[in-house]
């Protein structure tokens, strides 16, 4: 058979995307030319400039176009035509210049060069708003606005094609009838989902068939249709092609060609109208996102060239982009011909110089007109009714009215008016508050004694949390300057308010003067105000303000700002805070006392046979996020004082979370074979010791009092995370977060604090403990704010409060520091009662049940049968200043008496493969167990490649057995 050459596939290709794209050119051309003849007659009616100079016009600046703006285009299915925007401000511009005293010689030459300039100005405001980015901003006016301003536009033009449609004396209104009859087809047609541009191309071609039948079978002349109204009455002559370009510069009235400020703001219409059908270009026929701003810029300077040499501005049509996307089929080189063909076309109707309004029926550009504006009519003042509520659209209907009965100027003034006040309304209801605090629920994660957290308790409502959220500027401002004074008003007892504008996004001069005004009022009221987490520039904002005073203080952490309101709190209730000592005493006695107290005594004696006490300096950093480390630091209680940072992004820095002067281990998670969650760092000069993981794994008293104070960090630090979570939840659909002290004010604010769906902060833990006292009482349960209610009493016992995370039974105990009784709340689950009594029973029953309560009862301040304790006696140890060769001889004894198989191996096993052991259970494959004894260099016997192991240490809880670690497979 015959061979085909690649070069005659491409030719084959080329030929039937050039086919198909003329197919896809002639609707969109028709639809473009009756549409430039329509916009002819309607912005010349009632003025001197002849329809059939701006028919010619249109014609061959919307041919250019089609050329020039799809090459400028992101898009290949861009295709332009007349637009009514433009249209009705060159309109108002010509009809300006008419009415102008100019002579018979001045008129034309003024006209023409009018019309080039109107739509210069045009082209380079759609330009500069898309070289100044600001295309975009014109999508954020109201949408009722938006809509308003375009269904003035279809209105006008509805009441333009009645004006050409309306019959003159002695005429017949067969014409004016069809050209309703129209529109009211294409009004249909759109209702049972046929575009407008697609039953506009129907109309024209059955409407021209039926005339022009109807005119040969009765043999009726141009000049009888036009004396019986069914064409423009007139008979024009034909213009050369060239004749748009002819005209005497020296008679040209220069003051007469700008447009004055009756046309600006049709200007400004025509803007919005551009931005909107860019953007609807974008999102419905671009082949990939592009920027509205660049494709203004970039079409703006096509516009610029149709401009200067055609005369009138011409704009991206949505509806024949549409058509152009549909005919071409997803070929790109064919919706690029076709633009090409659609520009050819339509400059070939200009060189014809064929008078089209001389044979183009009334009806037919009449109807094409009033179905171009009833479309747009019905879009934006009937069909937006779904998107817009009532006030919306009482205000597109209100610029209708205005611009139907007095005029366009007036509607678009009354649209500017009516944005700014939308505007302003929405602005002043932006929510600026995301949550609302007090000091009793809310802390700082410093650690505290019992007798201090009932201080709190007591005394923490005098401390109040406000956090913002979003841009401070004058109509927030007054909303939360009303905010905060009702909160001063409220709260008699109020020592410290803090704003934590963490999640402000900027404050501006105005709410400067608002903030201001707000620090005199707490001077006057012996508050202290204090700005926690604000940006450098917005501090350097507010002390420029001279907001800062004797009680009103910019910058610092939220952490750091609360730890010195609590501070104050305490002080107030007569419980200062202990500073811890830093300085190691001669004979150990105090840092061994305090070991004791905390672990307890045979801990205690097994760690200071290991290890040695020192003093580790302010600053240092004891753990690195994410490392894995050999050793933990036991830091001793009241003589260090410990800060725990963990990671929340990899773009800011280390968040303070928890704070400690009585004792820490530096990790706790390092016990258990994990890598460091959290950087250990001593705020200031602190005594402890360090103690190597494998030493620690062959301490049958100590290792489980470690895990025990490891797990009591553990859980204060999720207490602390939860109750970060729980208020910067606030703000957005879930309302403004309050506690039960600052609900009631809360519910009084519906400018600030308006969502109904306000949530409800009931603390740090779980179970927080509640000490009623005279005059501040605290709801035991944190109920919603529509809920808060009174309590029993303060004659009742101490109750727990209860919100929605798991773990009662711990919190419970870890939260009833110091207290005589444990009670379990009314409001507790029956599941929860369970638990308690199951965990309980699981003690009596193992060995050592005695030991084991004791020894949580010692860490926790009270015993878990509810029942007082007194404190365990403290047994000086000789050996507290031994040696290093002491230490080292008494660590090789202690390794070389641990059993085979012991929980040491157990324990450096995960730590060595980083792997992270859950619940009680763990698996060790093949290559796991290679790798260790590879980096371990030793081998790890006593357990079996891909067996199921119960944990050592967890096994060892549970039994009970204080004398032994033996292997236990599963």
């Amino acid at each position: 058979g015959s061979q085909v050459i690649p070069s005659q596939i491409a030719t084959m290709g080329y030929c039937s995307s050039g086919l198909l794209g003329l197919a896809t050119a002639i609707p969109i051309t028709l639809m473009s030319v009756s549409s430039c003849a329509s916009y002819a007659q309607f912005v010349t009616l009632g003025s001197p400039m002849a329809p059939n100079f701006l028919a010619a016009a249109n014609f061959f600046s919307a041919g250019f176009a089609a050329l020039l703006t799809n090459r400028a285009s992101h898009t290949p299915y861009m295709v332009s035509s007349a637009d009514m925007t433009n249209m009705l401000f060159l309109r108002m511009h010509i009809h300006n210049i008419a009415a102008v005293p100019l002579g018979d010689d001045e008129l034309f030459p003024t006209l023409v060069v009018g019309l080039h300039v109107g739509s210069l100005v045009l082209a380079f405001l759609f330009w500069i708003l898309g070289a100044a980015r600001a295309a975009v901003a014109l999508n954020y006016l109201p949408y009722s606005v938006t809509a308003g301003f375009l269904a003035m536009v279809g209105a006008a033009i509805v009441k333009g094609a009645w004006s050409l449609l309306k019959p003159l004396p002695g005429q017949s209104p067969v014409s004016l009838i069809l050209g309703v009859f129209l529109a009211c087809i294409s009004f249909f047609l759109k209702r049972y989902g046929v575009p407008t541009n697609l039953s506009s191309v129907g109309s024209i071609i059955v409407s021209l068939t039926i005339f022009y039948t109807w005119v040969g079978s009765t043999g009726a002349t141009l000049a009888e249709l036009r004396d019986e109204g069914w064409l423009f009455p007139g008979h024009v002559e034909p213009l050369s092609a060239a004749g748009i370009f002819e005209w005497n510069w020296s008679q040209v009235r220069w003051s007469a060609v700008f447009p004055d400020g009756s046309c600006w703001g049709l200007a400004f219409v025509a803007c919005v109208n551009r931005a909107l059908t860019i953007t609807g270009i974008e999102s419905a026929a671009s082949v990939a996102p592009f920027s509205i701003d660049d494709e203004m810029k970039s079409t703006g300077v096509a516009t610029i060239g149709v401009a200067l040499v055609g005369g009138v501005a011409m704009n991206p049509s949505a509806g024949m982009t549409s058509l152009c996307k549909e005919g071409a089929a997803g070929n790109l080189l064919t919706a690029r011909l076709a633009s090409v063909f659609v520009g050819l076309l339509q400059i070939a109707v200009w060189a014809s110089a064929i008078p089209l309004t001389n044979f183009l029926p009334r009806f037919l550009l009449g109807g094409l007109l009033m179905m171009m504006g009833v479309t747009m009519l019905v879009d934006w003042a009937w069909s937006v009714k779904s998107r817009v509520d009532l006030a919306g659209m009482a205000v597109v209907y209100a610029m209708v009215f205005v611009s139907l009965t007095i005029g366009l100027i007036e509607g678009i003034s009354l649209g500017v008016f009516f944005a700014l006040c939308i505007t302003n309304v929405r602005f002043a209801q932006l929510e600026v508050l995301k949550y609302h605090v007090s000091g009793i629920h809310f802390r700082s994660g410093e650690v505290y004694s019992s007798s201090q957290r009932g201080a709190l308790r007591k005394y923490g409502d005098s401390t109040q949390i406000l956090g913002l959220t979003g841009f401070v500027f004058e109509g927030v401002a007054i909303s939360l300057s009303k905010y905060i004074k009702e909160v001063i008003r409220c709260t008699p007892e109020l020592d410290t308010l803090v704003l934590d504008c963490f999640s402000c996004q900027g404050i501006n001069d105005s709410a400067c003067a608002h903030l201001r005004k707000i620090g005199v009022l707490c001077g006057d009221h012996k508050v202290h105000l204090l700005f926690a987490n604000v940006s450098a520039n917005d501090a350097q904002l507010l002390r420029q303000w001279n907001v800062e005073s004797k009680w009103v203080k910019v910058g610092g952490s939220l952490t750091s700002v609360l730890a010195d309101a609590e501070k104050r709190c305490l002080e107030q209730g007569r419980e200062p805070f202990y500073v811890p000592s830093t300085v190691l005493t001669l004979d150990g006695e105090a840092e061994k006392s305090q070991l004791e107290a905390w672990l307890g005594s045979e801990a205690a004696r097994e760690l200071l046979q290991v290890g040695r006490l020192e003093v580790v300096r302010a600053g240092t950093k004891l753990t690195i996020v994410g490392e894995h480390t050999d050793r933990i630091f036991i830091a001793i209680p009241g003589h260090s004082d410990m800060l725990l940072r963990m990671q929340t992004g990899t773009s800011v820095k280390l968040a303070d979370v928890v704070a400690t002067t009585y004792g820490a281990v530096c990790p706790a998670e390092a016990l258990m074979g994990g890598h460091n969650r959290s950087e250990w760092v001593a705020r200031t000069d602190s005594i402890g010791m360090f103690v190597s993981l494998e030493l620690c794994a062959n301490m049958p008293i100590a290792l489980p009092a470690l895990m025990a104070s490891g797990m009591h960090q553990s859980l204060r630090t999720i207490d602390q995370l939860s109750s970060w979570y729980t208020v910067n939840r606030g703000g957005g659909w879930n309302g403004v977060t309050f506690d039960a002290v600052t609900a009631p004010i809360g519910q009084g604010q519906g400018v600030v604090a308006r969502r109904p769906r306000s949530s409800s902060a009931g603390g740090g833990a779980s179970f927080t403990a509640s000490a009623p006292s005279a005059g501040r009482h605290v709801p035991d349960e944190v109920v919603p704010p529509s809920k808060v209610g009174h309590a029993n009493g303060s004659d009742k016992k101490d109750t727990m409060r209860r919100s929605d995370s798991g773990s009662h039974l711990v919190a419970a105990v870890l939260e009833a520091e110091g207290e005589d009784e444990l009670v379990i709340p009314k409001t507790a689950s029956s599941e929860a009662v369970d638990e308690h009594n199951l965990w309980l029973n699981r003690l009596s029953a193992s060995e050592g049940d005695n030991l084991w309560k004791n020894r949580l009862s010692a860490l926790e301040g009270v015993n878990l049968r509810g029942k007082k304790r007194a404190p365990q006696t403290v047994q000086p140890l000789d050996d507290l200043f031994a040696t290093d060769e002491e230490i080292a001889a008494k660590q090789s004894a202690v390794a070389s008496t641990t059993p085979s198989g012991s929980v040491a191996r157990a324990l450096v096993r995960p730590l060595l493969t980083g792997d992270n052991v859950h619940d009680h259970q763990y698996s060790l494959p093949a290559a796991n167990e290679s790798r260790v004894n590879q980096r371990s260099g030793r081998q790890c016997g006593g357990v079996a490649t891909g067996t199921q192991r119960q944990h050592p240490v967890l096994a060892r809880l549970r039994s009970g057995r204080m004398e032994s670690f033996p292997d236990h497979t599963e």
